[in-house]
């Protein structure tokens, strides 16, 4: 950016340029990152429509879906992200096929955020990894349970 100085404000022709070198810079940027936007969104959403069948089965079994960094559980879908100032969660609701804000004091309160509004304002990284935490879901709840069984078998044998 060309920085604009007190001289410049005193000649109104350098002035000028400076103003539209910058407006130039500024709306390449700003194309820019419309367009890493609307790329990071493509790819956030393929994920989604790849995740989709083990969403709707894990929904249909009745699984209480998690996070593996977020302290939030849902039985709408994959845990996305969490917004702890506002307490609000945001979970991609395998029913309505929409991402969905829910605030945690009042859980009738759900707003639906299109794609591209989440990619922009929210933690993309957050809502991947719970994603892709579906691909090993099954297999933690199986060897959680496994845990519970060794712990509760050497205490059935200390004790008997």
């Amino acid at each position: 950016m060309a920085e604009i100085t007190n001289e410049d404000l005193l000649n109104e022709g350098i002035l000028l340029e400076k103003l539209k070198a910058n407006h130039e810079r500024f709306k390449e940027a700003k194309r820019q990152h419309e367009e890493i936007l609307k790329r990071q969104t493509e790819i956030f959403q393929q994920r989604i429509e790849e995740l989709k069948p083990v969403m709707k089965f894990l929904y249909d079994s009745n699984f209480m879906f998690s996070h593996p960094t977020l302290k939030i559980r849902s039985g709408r879908g994959a845990v996305l992200d969490f917004d702890e100032k506002n307490q609000e969660s945001y979970v991609f609701d395998i029913e309505s096929d929409w991402i969905k804000k829910i605030n945690m004091y009042d859980k009738d309160r759900v707003s639906t955020v299109p794609t591209w509004q989440f990619v922009e304002q929210r933690n993309v990284e957050n809502a991947i990894n719970g994603l892709n935490s579906l691909l090993t879901f099954q297999d933690k709840i199986v060897n959680d349970y496994q845990k519970s069984i060794d712990k509760r078998q050497r205490w059935i044998e200390e004790n008997s």
